[in-house]
């Protein structure tokens, strides 16, 4: 199993109907003690490093968890080339499963040509965004992007990969669909993985799947209530609010 643990869900059903459901969890609840004795250097080295999934985002919000608590005020050139490498990081993590886990639904091979064009084009852009510099260090630094000509390039590439492989045209043209006809309309005309993938799910009959199910929205917690919450090992393993799940 890996670290990062699981959810194993379980759906009791009754003629035809779900009757009860059962959330098991194998969440590491236990996970942030390792950092107990550990100096903030080592935090830092470690956490991005602790799961395979979105390491970019954990180490940003280590980083301004540290900085929060010892009153350290980064540089917003800092600030913004941290989240120009997690937004990066987010790209690449929903392609991973549009491009190598979508096609299986679909009874395809994974397009693991595109995957691998991105994971090369995030290394350069990491590169030309931090000149080797680690962001994520409270003493880092890395200033402004110096050479916008290569970020302008690697952003160009980026679009033609989605165009090409996901959207089947241009990102800018993807975002004006601003109708369910104009959606419908795309995905009778996209022969790419994103069009295909919807078009299996229009044609399964799931495209009203969860339109009316209710959902209660956690409210606005105070952070020092946050912060004993999280004292709780239970709470870390199933978090509820008022006995309820949010």
């Amino acid at each position: 199993m890996s670290i990062e643990g699981k959810l194993k869900i379980t759906l009791d059903t009754d003629s035809g109907c779900i009757s009860h459901v059962h959330i098991d969890s194998s969440r590491p609840v236990y996970a942030a003690r390792m950092f107990q004795g550990k100096t903030i250097g080592e935090v830092q080295k470690t956490l991005p490093l602790l799961f395979s999934i979105c390491g970019t985002a954990q180490a940003c919000a280590g980083a301004k968890a540290i900085e929060q608590a010892r009153g350290i005020n980064v540089q917003a050139s800092t600030r913004a080339v941290r989240a120009s490498l997690v937004h990066m990081e987010t790209l690449r993590e929903h392609l991973w499963r549009i491009l190598l886990d979508w096609p299986a639904f679909l009874g395809e091979l994974p397009e693991k040509g595109g995957m691998a064009n991105l994971i090369s084009l995030q290394s350069e852009f990491r590169q030309a965004m931090t000149k080797g510099t680690n962001p994520f260090l409270d003493s880092a630094d890395p200033g402004d992007p110096g050479n916008l000509e290569l970020l302008e390039d690697i952003s160009s590439k980026i679009d033609l990969l989605l165009e090409q492989q996901v959207l089947n045209m241009s990102p800018l043209d993807w975002l004006s669909i601003d109708s369910l006809q104009a959606f419908d309309d795309w995905v009778g005309s996209s022969n790419n993985v994103a069009g295909r993938m919807f078009d299996f799910v229009q044609g399964s009959g799931w495209s009203g799947i969860g339109t009316t199910s209710e959902v209660n929205p956690l409210p606005f917690l105070p952070e020092a209530r946050i912060h004993q919450l999280m004292q709780n090992d239970e709470f870390a393993a199933r978090p509820q609010w008022l006995s309820q799940c949010c």
